[in-house]
């Protein structure tokens, strides 16, 4: 007889809206300041941005001839040379950068999300960027690594499943938490890092928001942000995220292809 304690199945329309999440206490990896003081200079192709981190909470953003904005981070040393720097922008609140700063290739990758329209459905850009001294035709290259890798997240109270499904989909499934059995199968991306270690996003059909984060499976764990609409409060959310990492199995459809099935 199969268990069904963690299989019931939440409708859209009553899932708990983002601010739901904003209560746990996620396993995630200290902030760190060891940038405050730096200037980080990072070309996306013609496009040139300019990080002054003043101090630990506090940047100033350069976006070529544009005037200077001051903006509150947050950082954490996902790597020994990899920092995950994150922020919502004080001008424009409906947009958060999240840049990882791999200054051991002298490289960097930014996400840009913006909630927009009414729906406030969010979009994504990402681009990739050099470093002083870094090689301009390296990068965080998109990888297909995680397809077919099934997984549980756990952070706080919070269990979560991924199956990565293909190159653009992923499906997750809150096992146990504020959100237990809600699900979903949504557009993703994956960019490698190191190996074993990815850069992931992720759009939300249902909640106005996406995800940002380093999928890091050397050491097991998962840090990085959700941001959006919370529709209830009326708010625009940044929320940090952390969570230890348990790999549970693979799926191959070649080895189910050379045993006949077709």
């Amino acid at each position: 007889m199969t268990d069904t304690k963690f299989q019931d199945y939440i409708s859209p329309e009553n899932w708990k809206t983002l601010n739901a999440l904003d209560g746990e206490k996620p396993d995630r990896m200290p902030f760190t300041d060891e940038l405050a003081g730096e200037t980080l200079e990072t070309r996306f192709g013609r496009a040139v941005w300019t990080l002054k981190l003043v101090d630990a909470p506090t940047l100033c953003l350069y976006e070529g001839e544009l005037p200077a904005r001051t903006h509150r981070y947050k950082a954490r040393a996902v790597l020994d040379d990899v920092t995950l720097v994150e922020f919502q922008r004080a001008d424009r609140a409906e947009q958060a950068v999240t840049l990882v700063v791999d200054a051991g290739r002298s490289i960097a990758t930014a996400v840009v999300s913006t909630c927009r329209g009414d729906t406030r459905h969010v979009s994504e850009e990402v681009l990739q960027g050099v470093l002083p001294g870094g090689d301009p035709a390296d990068r965080h290259e998109a990888t297909t690594e995680l397809v077919g890798h099934r997984a549980l997240y756990t952070s706080g109270t919070s269990v979560y499943e991924h199956v990565y499904l293909n190159s653009s989909n992923y499906t997750w499934h809150c096992v146990t938490g504020p959100e237990k059995g809600q699900a979903a199968t949504e557009f993703c991306q994956a960019f490698k890092i190191r190996d074993r270690v990815y850069l992931f996003t992720w759009i939300e059909r249902v909640v106005p928001c996406d995800g940002v984060v380093v999928l890091d499976w050397v050491n097991l764990r998962l840090n990085g942000r959700i941001f959006g609409w919370d529709t209830a409060a009326e708010e625009y959310n940044m929320i940090r995220v952390g969570a230890g990492v348990l790999p549970l199995n693979v799926t191959s459809y070649e080895q189910a292809f050379r045993r006949g099935v077709e």
